[in-house]
């Protein structure tokens, strides 16, 4: 049975070693090198101090079946009521419906967070990723073409977008919770 818990330092190495898979393999990341361990940590690090980061194991053995986490839209504080989410998972994995609870259970946590939206930028030519992205309920917002060029090839880029809540004109939002979920050792 999948288990879906916080990050933690010890799961570094099998997060890297998915993700660098789509580095070196697909479209689904415009990186195009390959990390090291200690690169990925220190995102991973970096992101811990505001945003989830949850990974799905097998439960049996806790291997690292994928991983999802939020991060931010944008850099200016006015974005701060909305999120990125991204999941990555083992690509032997993929179709039983593990992203569909990473992305359950960052959708919770947004919610109770206090965001308002959650956004996912995804490659053009990933129909994989656009039809669940459909069926976790998200809006295609815009499509932009050949914005990024991997593999000898110009890629669009598409954006999703998933409405936690609605603003209330002339409310003033309740600030973000703080993240409380510490990155464990």
């Amino acid at each position: 049975m999948p288990v879906i818990r916080p990050i933690r330092r010890s799961d570094i190495a099998e997060c890297v070693t998915i993700y660098n898979r789509y580095i070196t393999e697909t479209t689904s990341t415009f990186e195009i090198e390959p990390l090291t361990a200690e690169a990925f940590d220190a995102r991973v690090s970096g992101l811990c101090r505001q945003y989830p980061f949850l990974v799905c194991t097998d439960g049996a053995c806790g291997r690292v079946l994928g991983y999802a986490y939020l991060s931010p839209y944008g850099e200016r504080a006015a974005y701060r009521f909305t999120c990125d989410v991204s999941v990555y998972l083992d690509m032997e994995e993929r179709g039983r419906g593990l992203g569909r609870m990473l992305y359950q259970a960052l959708e919770a946590e947004a919610v109770r967070r206090g965001f308002y939206s959650m956004v996912a930028i995804v490659t053009g030519e990933n129909a994989a990723s656009m039809e669940f992205h459909a069926r976790m309920g998200f809006s295609r917002m815009a499509e932009f073409p050949e914005m990024g060029y991997k593999f000898g090839r110009w890629l669009s880029v598409c954006y999703y977008r998933k409405r936690l809540r609605t603003p209330i004109p002339g409310e003033i939002p309740i600030e973000l919770l703080p993240q409380d979920i510490p990155y464990l050792s």
